[in-house]
């Protein structure tokens, strides 16, 4: 989760927009869709939650979100 503020003081600005987008503290923890690892031989990364659900619904059910650009994480290369 994260929350969306209009707040000029935050650390994360998108150029195009008056919206700042800053993640709650802590570490990611978990996957999303862990089974596609357990039962295909290649995954699609997707940055999003939202893209990862979006080809999931498409059909591509072998589809991990990295939550992010730097989502990656050692638990999604361990596996």
């Amino acid at each position: 989760g994260r929350s969306i503020e209009d707040d000029p003081a935050s650390r994360k600005r998108y150029a195009a927009t008056s919206v700042t987008h800053l993640y709650l503290p802590g570490r990611r923890t978990g996957l999303v869709n862990r089974q596609a690892v357990k039962r295909s031989q290649t995954i699609i990364l997707t940055e999003s939650i939202i893209d990862a659900l979006t080809l999931y619904d498409q059909g591509f059910k072998n589809v991990v979100p990295i939550y992010g650009v730097n989502g990656l994480l050692d638990e999604h290369l361990s596996l």
